[in-house]
């Protein structure tokens, strides 16, 4: 008898590195494909969103309950100039 093995569900944690990246992952199970912080169900689009909005690394890491570092935020703009083409991601990568 064959068995069929269960599917391996996607997590913030266990999806693919984007592009090398540390901190943000993509995978089309995981908020549609989005890019997204690594451990979380939290876009980049949206921790980008509450930058511009004015918050503070401080404010958005209480809004969202998360511990966000300077390297994550970082990471996130980088990711979202690779995918505008604005220079390469891997130009000024720490």
């Amino acid at each position: 008898m064959s068995q069929v093995s269960q599917p391996t569900e996607i997590t913030a944690s266990s999806a693919p590195a984007y592009k090398g990246f540390r901190h943000i992952v993509q995978h089309p199970d995981l908020l549609g494909g989005q890019l997204t912080i690594r451990g979380t169900r939290i876009g980049v689009s949206h921790l980008l969103e509450s930058v511009a909005a004015g918050l503070s690394l401080d404010d958005i890491n209480d809004f969202y309950e998360s511990s966000f570092t300077d390297e994550v935020l970082h990471e996130a703009l980088l990711a979202a100039a690779d995918l505008l083409g604005a220079m390469p991601a891997t130009a000024h990568r720490p």
